[in-house]
């Protein structure tokens, strides 16, 4: 491992985990030079309710972080049991340190209210998000 023969991140399995709330039913980080990268999540509500969607943000350690220019598919109301396909584009993916082949790891953070409630109840709900970047 020292030589880096070894590399103990090619053989961790892929992941995405968040609390009960949010369920990730699929993912796919895709490397783009400069701020071509792309970031898919498919998401289902486990509230048990519905729920006002404010923002999803993505965020990584990296000493440059992730940035994307847009998010699609994160508008108002998110129905009980519902998927939503979250789409990130104009990602920093290269700039962020991900490369091509290899393990990234970043947060995902769901900025939500319930929707028979007030944006004044707003909660937030964190993930993560281990991948080969393709």
């Amino acid at each position: 491992a020292y030589f880096g023969v070894l590399r103990p991140s090619k053989v961790l399995p892929n992941r995405c985990t968040f609390s009960t709330e949010v369920g990730c039913l699929d993912y796919a980080v895709s490397y783009g030079g400069g701020s071509a990268g792309t970031i898919n999540l498919r998401l289902k509500n486990s509230f048990g309710e519905p729920v006002t969607l404010q923002t999803i943000t993505i965020t990584s350690a990296s000493s440059t972080p992730l940035s994307c220019s847009g998010s699609a598919g994160v508008n108002g109301t998110w129905g009980t049991d519902a998927i939503i396909d979250v789409n990130f584009t104009g990602c920093s993916t290269g700039s962020a340190g991900f490369v091509q082949g290899d393990k990234a790891k970043f947060s995902v953070d769901v900025q939500y209210y319930p929707s028979r409630s007030s944006a004044t109840y707003s909660k937030t709900v964190s993930g993560e998000v281990y991948s080969t970047v393709g």
